[in-house]
This record gives C-alpha cells, structure tokens and sequence, in this order.
C-alpha cells in the first residue's frame, strides 16, 4: 500500500506525451530472422521491437522507474523518467539514495493506469518458470524482473534462474525475449554519466 493524492497522478498526466511511431522494419530484423532459422530457434518476445523504448536510467538508484518507463513507452505512453520517479516517491515506494519496493510496483502502475484511463493492469507474479515467461512474451505482456547485475557483468552466459530474480535483486530491467535454448534478452537500464 502507499499513500498517493490525485495531484501527485494530474502531475504525471500533465508529463505524459502520447508516441507514436511509423511503422518501419528494424534493421536488425534480418539478422534476427535468419539467426532464428539458422539456429532453428523460436524467440518469444520481440526484443528487437523493444529498441526503440529503451532509455538509460536518469539516477543510480531508478533502475526500476527507467524500466517501467520504458514499459509505458512501449505501450505507447511516455511519462518520462523523471515524473514517474516522482510520481514514485510521492507514492513512497521509491527513494533516490535507496531504489524502489519491488513489491509496491504493481500497486503504483495500477493507480496511475487507472487514473489515467490506460489500458493495462500490472501483476506481480513469484515464482514464475521459464515456460510462463515465454507464453507471457508470446501474449505481448511486459515484463519487469529484478536480477543481480554483480552476477551478469561477470558472466554472459547465465541463466535467469542463476541471476537471482525476485525478491534476491539488485537491479530491474525490462525482459524483452527468451530463445528455446532458454538465452534472453533484456533492456538494460544503465547510468551514463
């Protein structure tokens, strides 16, 4: 639960730009498709389409609001980094110097969906499998998870079970695809200054 007023979503709303995008095929897409086939490899998810939502986290600790940002672009909503972090921890469930509640996530983005007449519900789900993830992916959900960043900036090669996802996370990232070899791939918000 956290404590919210109706200026605190106006404020968000007043931020809010609506996107839209021409419809235009990836550059990648051909690689992407002839490694699919090549490999004989089935990609849940459109990682590729993701791209042009991705945008670097604005502070140290807002990995999980840049994530959700980018999961709002995706939908078509741009807040921005910056209203939603506020719109956050007006909520109370993210602090600039600490990150945010991972588990007050879906309170938040449901009150602001709500608000504002979105159409879209999160839900937080615990102790997910692999095979979930992918049918979620293949329905075009969004999906948010928590890993340990430490563990992916050391090896490459890691499954998802061994990054540690909710609620043993350093870090929040958008999960944007996941091959039947189980490889993924991810938006990976970072800092760049």
């Amino acid at each position: 639960s956290f404590s919210h007023s109706d200026d605190n979503i106006d404020t968000l709303l007043n931020s809010h730009n609506e996107l839209s995008w021409d419809t235009v095929d990836s550059p990648y897409s051909n690689i992407y498709d002839n490694l699919s086939h090549q490999f004989g490899l089935e990609i849940h998810g459109d990682p590729l389409g993701e791209i042009v939502n991705f945008d670097p986290q604005d502070e140290t600790k807002s990995c999980a609001v840049a994530s959700t940002n980018m999961i709002f672009n995706s939908l078509g909503y741009d807040f921005g980094e910056h209203a939603l972090a506020d719109t956050f921890e007006q909520f109370g469930i993210y602090d600039p110097m600490s990150g945010t509640d991972p588990h007050a996530i879906e309170a938040a983005i449901n009150k602001i969906a709500e608000t504002s007449g979105l159409d879209c519900r999160a839900t937080e789900i615990n102790g997910f499998n692999i095979e979930q993830l992918k049918t979620s992916l293949d329905s075009d959900d969004k999906i948010l998870i928590g890993l340990n960043s430490s563990k992916l900036y050391n090896d490459y090669n890691m499954t998802l079970e061994e990054l540690n996802y909710m609620p043993i996370t350093g870090h929040a990232v958008q999960l944007t695809g996941i091959s039947d070899d189980e490889s993924f791939a991810i938006a990976f918000p970072f800092i760049l200054h």
